[in-house]
């Protein structure tokens, strides 16, 4: 299926064209999302984001080229997950830290 047929699927909200994305697209976004992640479990759900992303952004947009489209999500998704992901991180060196200067 091309990309003009999933983009019609989308906009007449026909349920069918989130398999017809997943099966077209979802190796070039998993390896997006792979790439940026190293870690299975947090590609699949960044790729179930996608999808439900383009489902949400479709009917008010209609992108030239639904490869970049997709695309760009998933690494948006992504980079956001791995900031969620090193936030709490971040803040327990800070404490850490704070702990070792208060505690000498």
């Amino acid at each position: 299926m091309n990309d003009d047929e999933i983009i019609n699927l989308f906009l007449k909200r026909d349920e069918n064209g989130i398999i017809e994305l997943s099966t077209k697209y979802h190796p070039y976004c998993y390896k997006i999302a792979w790439n940026l992640l190293a870690n299975r479990e947090d590609a699949e759900e960044c790729l179930n984001d996608t999808w439900f992303s383009v489902w949400s952004q479709i009917p008010p947009t209609h992108p030239p080229v639904l490869a970049h489209f997709c695309g760009r999500i998933t690494r948006n998704l992504s980079i956001d997950c791995l900031r969620k992901k090193f936030a709490g991180k971040r803040r327990m060196f800070i404490w850490q830290m704070l702990w070792r200067k208060w505690s000498s």
